[in-house]
């Protein structure tokens, strides 16, 4: 079932208050992101499995399991799986990941969702000239050419995407909600934040899981 905006806004109210957010620099973001962004039309998967691969430290392991189907790469979790996998289908990202490896992914035909919130300004401002063909996505109120399909980090935000196309099968592959993947140049208050999201991100997915009829089981992969 996909998220409706008035079940939406109530939880993004939530989540703006607990990490301290700023609603309005998301907004702002969003209407620099819709100067670039294409209408989203015609997009048609005959699979019915989705794979979503997130960005946990032991991500490599349980990519053997992924059979035929639409691969979705959470945003972080390209390098190490264009390293492994090649490109993936779709690409779910808010440029906070290596970001040459994003624009190739979008150059040679890549999928990419691209979304807008108050902390990628600058990034959306340096980088985002040199996409083509990406559906822009916010987690404030939808605005032309900017789509709200539910979700907060790219991990969950994929999964939700992944249920606006009807995908029969959700299949999340390497997300760890208790363990983040530590960048080098992360401080302890990076840390802190991380973990926080992630507890978001599971809040999330565990109510997406309820809405598909699904029973939640967190491991290194979940079906939902």
């Amino acid at each position: 079932m996909q998220m409706r905006l008035k079940r939406w806004i109530p939880l993004y109210r939530e989540i703006a208050a607990d990490l301290n957010i700023r609603t309005f620099n998301d907004y702002y973001a969003s209407k620099m992101l819709q100067n670039y962004a294409f209408t989203m039309k015609d997009i048609k998967f005959n699979e019915r499995t989705a794979y979503i691969i997130g960005n946990s430290p032991d991500m490599e392991d349980y990519l053997p399991s992924i059979s035929s189907g639409i691969k979705i790469v959470a945003d972080s979790a390209i390098t190490r799986y264009l390293m492994r996998c090649g490109y993936p289908d779709i690409i779910v990202t808010d440029l906070d990941g290596n970001i040459n490896d994003i624009i190739n992914a979008n150059k040679n035909g890549v999928l990419t969702f691209i979304h807008a919130h108050g902390d990628n300004i600058i990034k959306i401002n340096s980088y985002i000239k040199y996409f083509k063909n990406f559906i822009g996505t916010t987690q404030h109120i939808p605005i032309k050419n900017i789509y709200n399909f539910g979700g907060f980090t790219d991990g969950d935000r994929a999964a939700y995407i992944a249920d606006y196309f009807n995908f029969n099968e959700i299949v999340l592959i390497g997300f760890d909600f208790n363990r983040p993947y530590i960048k080098d140049y992360y401080t302890v208050n990076d840390i802190i934040m991380k973990r926080k999201k992630l507890q978001w991100a599971l809040k999330l997915i565990k109510m997406l899981a309820e809405s598909r009829g699904s029973k939640f089981t967190e491991s290194g992969i979940i079906e939902i």
